[in-house]
């Protein structure tokens, strides 16, 4: 989503999404969660439950049945609107890696990735996903360390004064 714009300032832009959304919605959400597990009471008879099973234990001791429905709402959404997220940006990297026309085929190959991710073990799927956020560290960090002058120079142009009569920092 990111890469869609083309900012002025690419480091105040930078500095900018530093706190993006995923950051702060993520702190949000779990902190949201732990104070409903720790609000909810006694849950001392509970051994073995963790996640969102856990979670569920929680809404079921606080609201009832209700609050078993409403987690299994929320947690739809949430698996959703993330297989959404990772479908378009997959799509836009694959994309940009392979030429716009390519883009089927990542369509397929993710396609094909949910059908497996439904039929495999919770603990497959997490691992398969674990490798490969893992492996998309290498292209990233070969990157970070060979776009460090350049960041570099423009943070330190960003810093040093007003960028233009229209900024912030004038």
């Amino acid at each position: 989503m990111y890469s869609r714009f083309l900012p002025v300032f690419s480091a105040r832009y930078g500095l900018s999404i530093l706190t993006g959304r995923y950051d702060r919605d993520t702190v949000i959400v779990c902190t949201l969660t732990a104070f409903i597990i720790l609000a909810c009471g006694d849950l001392s008879g509970v051994t073995g439950l963790h996640g969102v099973g856990l979670t569920a234990r929680a809404f079921e001791s606080a609201m009832g049945e209700p609050g078993k429905i409403i987690l299994a709402i929320v947690v739809v959404c949430f698996g959703v609107s993330t297989m959404f997220g990772y479908s378009y940006y997959g799509k836009k990297c694959f994309s940009y890696l392979f030429g716009a026309e390519n883009g089927r085929i990542y369509d397929l190959i993710y396609l094909l990735s949910v059908i497996l991710g439904s039929v495999w073990s919770v603990g497959l799927v997490v691992n398969v996903i674990d490798t490969a956020f893992a492996l998309m560290a290498i292209p990233n960090m070969i990157a970070v360390l060979f776009l460090a002058p350049c960041v570099m120079r423009a943070a330190r142009k960003y810093f040093s004064g007003p960028q233009n009569p229209h900024s912030e920092n004038h």
